[in-house]
């Protein structure tokens, strides 16, 4: 008969080995898939994501942290087809909005999300931290607006604080009919 494997805590404990490596709850295999993949396996990935079209306008959309033990770890990717501006910031004092719909990532999942997403708050901005402003597309020929756009690829993760508001606005920066997708990608755990 085979000798189990076990490891030892720094209590003098001994564990079987196979809690020492996280397994997937769908499949039972040891968890070797990144950790925000994993989440969306657990249910606890969400998205919301729009396209729009602006013209020399502005789409504003409010995100918020709830006062639980939850963390939201959040990836936010852009992509229009003319010039656009995208800026990040939190604690703005913007409130309200219309609510949009959290998709859960898993479709075999109720969980719900407990960050919320709203557009078009009102209000005024407040004291805010700028988390990344960043601006794409080519000029047209010749000079001025209305050349090609550009993409902000969802790669940098933030982990949002707790019970926070924050504010992404996105602006299109000429009178050109500018394409806009926006994804706001997130999942949650307890801190």
């Amino acid at each position: 008969m085979p000798t189990p494997v076990v490891w030892v805590d720094e209590d003098g404990n001994e564990h079987p080995f196979d809690e020492l490596l996280p397994k997937d709850n769908i499949s039972g295999a040891a968890i070797g898939i990144e950790s925000s993949h994993n989440k969306i396996h657990e249910g606890n990935n969400y998205v919301v994501q729009e396209g729009i079209q602006l013209n020399n306008g502005s789409k504003e959309y409010l995100i918020t942290t709830p006062d639980t033990p939850k963390l939201g770890h959040m990836v936010i990717a852009i992509e229009g087809g003319q010039d656009t501006l995208g800026r990040f910031v939190e604690g703005t004092g913007k409130i309200g909005g219309t609510p949009m719909t959290a998709i859960n990532r898993n479709r075999n999942s109720a969980n719900t999300a407990d960050v919320t997403v709203t557009h078009s708050p009102t209000g005024t901005e407040g004291s805010v931290t700028t988390m990344f402003t960043c601006q794409f597309g080519i000029p047209a020929v010749g000079g001025g607006r209305g050349g090609s756009g550009g993409t902000l690829p969802g790669r940098n993760e933030f982990m949002l604080r707790r019970n926070t508001k924050y504010s992404l606005t996105l602006t299109a920066l000429s009178a050109n009919d500018n394409n806009i997708c926006v994804v706001i990608d997130w999942y949650e755990h307890n801190g």
